[in-house]
């Protein structure tokens, strides 16, 4: 490549689907851990917007897709911070897709329920070990929170964050889809 060679810079969607859980009574988490899942639940999302917005709003246009979750929603024993955490994500796509709306950006949100990935089978881990229950009693307990009795798969949250960020949903912002298999309609 020659020294006048120009990069143009474009980026039509940014999804922000980073997190942790922390699955601890309020009363023994630490400043820290408070610290920490704020920082990388919220911060992360707070950051990666702000640094692609002024890319997005020269090409008057993108998608926005912060990933929240059925705990945003629903209370849950020893969730109150990650629930926290995920309803500030609610909240900060509803107002962040007023903000960009003139730039023709679209900001929306994704409340998945119970997704079989590393990070859910953790947090069962941590509850089978606090109750005295086997793993699969727990999962079992979980599974039976789901209309269809069953976690989601990945690909079908990654779907729905695909569909979001695609021309399909060309007229949704300020929206949370709830991927949650009826969880909140409970």
């Amino acid at each position: 490549m020659s020294a006048e060679t120009t990069y143009e810079r474009a980026i039509d969607a940014l999804l922000n689907i980073a997190g942790i859980v922390l699955v601890k009574p309020l009363v023994e988490t630490t400043w820290d851990e408070f610290r920490r899942v704020v920082d990388v639940n919220v911060g992360g999302t707070f950051l990666l917007c702000k640094h692609v917005l002024p890319i997005m709003r020269t090409q008057h246009g993108g998608s926005i897709v912060n990933m929240a979750s059925v705990s945003g929603h629903v209370g849950q024993t020893d969730h109150a911070l990650y629930g926290a955490t995920k309803g500030a994500i609610l909240s900060f796509t509803r107002a962040l897709a007023w903000e960009v709306a003139a730039d023709n950006i679209r900001v929306n949100s994704i409340s998945p329920g119970s997704v079989d990935t590393p990070m859910l089978r953790s947090d069962v881990t941590l509850e089978a070990q606090r109750t005295g229950r086997t793993f699969e009693e727990v999962k079992r307990l979980r599974e039976a929170e789901q209309a269809f009795k069953r976690w989601a798969d990945p690909r079908e949250i990654a779907e729905t964050v695909f569909f979001l960020a695609s021309d399909a949903a060309s007229f949704i912002t300020g929206s949370d889809l709830l991927v949650d298999c009826g969880w909140v309609a409970k």
